[in-house]
């Protein structure tokens, strides 16, 4: 009998046991002979020997379906492996609003919270990386944060609620996920699998054949569900966000990350998108259209009239509590104003707009974890005409404008300095201004928030809505084809910004190219090439002691970037310095030695030695020098007027 039980024990252990080896050896095998199956959260780089991580772009794939024919991205940071005791690492969490949507580069928070306190704080190194993404929730925040901890973030900042109906398995979770939401968190862990890999890889080629021309991401994320207040789906939304949220704090509390979380604000004077007029079949239609109407004529009055008195026949309807509100506004009643338009943002029936209930959560759930706490939603409000925020701080109805976002970025410093430990403010000289030259905002950012903002606002679910631009409609036809290319991913971000600073260097608009250099400065600060055009571009301003400083700095980012030191040289030789260009151009000269490629590079190193020979009038020497470089170079003209000079000075 008990061996029997042993037996059978015995079966249903191994029952259970084979087909998890089996997994295991299918899992590694595909990890080992397919690799590009996985869909790792970084990328290793052992560049020039120092390693570093970069956040893959296309993580976010494991969120959504496989079908789905538009998949946002992360910004592809750069992060340290190794993390010195100098080095502030701070993470930035949210949707399409801590990403920077419209923006790409340094109009957003991560960027302006970096640019700050770098300049707080010069002795250290500061590092912002942004995990903001549009259409992502608090249900892919929480999984993110989980694989942020192994990267030592000291301080989060966290700005979401916007997209928690829309985002991946909010209303579209399925009946189980919505009754057990652990079982979300168990989806997205083993969707790290390769083996998930695989079979989604199957999927998409499945799925390839469908056409998605009239898909846009806020269509597709939303698949066009209507959410009404108090309704089913919007109480599950609710207390999901809720867990979600104190989850994710308890988790970095839990490894002493220290957190700062901001409630979200909305533009309250954008229009609902879709109002619910079932709560009665005895709305007054006729009495609906002329209220259209009289706002389409900016009819105060008779709006107020109208509205006022649908709202007694219906008082969850989100246009008439919107034209009540616009119209209440239009004749001061500020208050009643604003009452009105929060109700009609809650009301509207496309929830991309955070409700006040999301709003409430934020702030009890940072109470009562004790969390600092910052509130845009307030100080959008105290910046607003009338305490209602609006357009001045909006280009549609949630993504801010630079000055918003600015905002948003100063709150969170502020912050950081009066609530953490970080290093002692021995020179705190305070924070910069709004000024896009000092905060490093350069043209072709703001240019591609005006496209980007206005392909958003011509698609579904805007109707008749017309963006504003900063910059794109003002701008030469040359740079506005520069923006669009760039946009259109013809081009890269880097190239772009390169071309629209060389054009502004060509017309003598040199502030806009050195906001443009230190745009790419900000963003890539490893790399050289921005350090050495704005040393180019200081030069071409007549401007030498900076133009010497800068080449200096591409020297220490490249040491063996010869073009720095030849220019580098030769602006010492006109200064006078020739030591100092003599031991530039000794470098260059050994770099260049059996470089057989460069012929021209080589001749103006040997003109520079024979300018330098000739100032201490060693002219043999320069002579020697002159020759070698026209050997090198017969046409190089520079180079045959010294010579010429050389020769007519030696036979006086």
């Amino acid at each position: 009998m008990e061996q029997n039980r042993e037996k059978k024990l015995l079966f249903i252990g191994f029952t259970v046991f084979l087909p998890v080896l089996l997994l295991t050896v299918v899992e590694f095998s595909l990890r080992l002979f397919f690799p590009s199956l996985q869909n790792p959260f970084v990328v290793e780089d052992n560049t020039n020997g120092t390693t570093s991580y970069t956040i893959n772009q296309r993580y976010l794939e494991k969120y959504f379906p496989v079908n789905a024919p538009m998949v946002p991205e992360l910004k592809p940071t750069t992060m340290t492996a190794k993390k010195s005791d100098r080095l502030i690492r701070i993470v930035c969490l949210g949707g399409s609003s801590m990403f920077g949507t419209p923006y790409q580069m340094t109009s957003t928070i991560p960027a302006i919270v970096q640019k700050q306190l770098r300049h707080i704080f010069p002795q250290n190194e500061i590092e912002v990386i942004n995990l903001g993404a549009a259409a992502i929730n608090s249900n892919v925040v929480l999984d993110l944060s989980k694989k942020i901890l192994k990267f030592s973030p000291d301080i989060v900042l966290i700005y979401m609620g916007h997209n928690e109906y829309y985002g991946p398995d909010g209303v579209g979770a399925s009946w189980l996920e919505k009754r057990f939401p652990s079982l979300i968190r168990l989806k997205y862990s083993l969707n790290d699998f390769a083996l998930s890999g695989l079979v989604s890889a199957v999927l998409r080629l499945v799925n390839n054949s469908g056409h998605h021309d009239d898909i846009n991401l806020m269509k597709q994320v939303s698949q066009q569900s209507t959410v009404r207040l108090d309704s089913k789906d919007d109480r599950w939304v609710v207390d999901n966000f809720k867990s979600n949220l104190s989850s994710i704090i308890s988790l970095f509390q839990s490894h002493h990350v220290k957190i700062i979380i901001s409630d979200v604000a909305s533009n309250l004077i954008f229009s609902p998108f879709i109002s619910d007029t079932s709560a009665g079949l005895k709305l007054r239609l006729h009495d609906l259209s002329r209220l259209h109407r009289a706002i389409d004529e900016h009819n105060v009055s008779q709006s107020y009239e109208l509205a006022s008195s649908l709202y007694t026949t219906d008082s969850s309807n989100a246009f008439i509590d919107y034209a009540l509100g616009s119209a209440e506004l239009a004749l001061h009643k500020t208050e009643r104003a604003k009452y009105h338009l929060q109700k009609a943002r809650d009301e509207d029936l496309l929830k991309f707009r955070a409700t006040s209930k999301i709003n409430d959560i934020i702030r009890s759930t940072a109470r009562r974890y004790n969390v600092p706490f910052v509130s845009t939603d307030s100080l959008f409000s105290s910046k607003s005409p009338d305490g209602i925020a609006g357009n001045n701080l909006f280009r549609e109805h949630l993504h801010p404008n630079t000055l918003g976002y600015y905002y948003i970025a100063t709150l969170f410093v502020e912050k950081i300095i009066t609530t953490h430990d970080l290093p002692h403010l021995q020179s705190f000289t305070g924070l910069l201004p709004f000024d896009t030259d000092s905060l490093g905002i350069g043209w072709l950012d703001l240019a591609f928030g005006d496209i980007a903002i206005k392909q958003l606002t011509t698609h579904w679910p805007f109707l008749d809505y017309h963006a504003r631009t900063d910059v794109m409609d003002t701008s030469d036809v040359e740079l506005r084809k520069i923006a669009t290319e760039v946009y259109a991913r013809k081009i890269s971000l880097v190239d772009g910004c390169n071309q629209s600073a060389l054009y502004f260097r060509q017309h003598r608009q040199y502030d806009n190219a050195l906001t443009t250099y230190m745009m790419l400065r900000d963003r890539y600060p490893e790399d050289y090439y921005a350090y050495y055009n704005t040393a180019v571009t200081y030069k071409e301003m007549g401007k030498f002691d900076k133009s010497v400083s800068w080449y200096t700095r591409t020297i220490e980012k490249d040491s063996s970037f010869v073009p720095a030191y030849v220019d580098l040289a030769l602006l010492e030789i006109n200064r006078g310095k020739l030591d100092n260009a003599l031991s530039h151009l000794s470098k260059a000269e050994h770099l260049t030695r059996s470089d057989t490629e460069n012929a021209l590079v080589r001749a103006t190193i040997f003109y520079g030695l024979s300018a330098i020979e000739a100032n201490k009038n060693n002219f043999d020497q320069a002579l020697h020098y002159i020759n070698t470089s026209l050997q090198l170079a017969p046409a190089y003209q520079s180079a045959i007027v010294l010579r010429q000079k050389l020769m007519q000075f030696m036979h006086k």
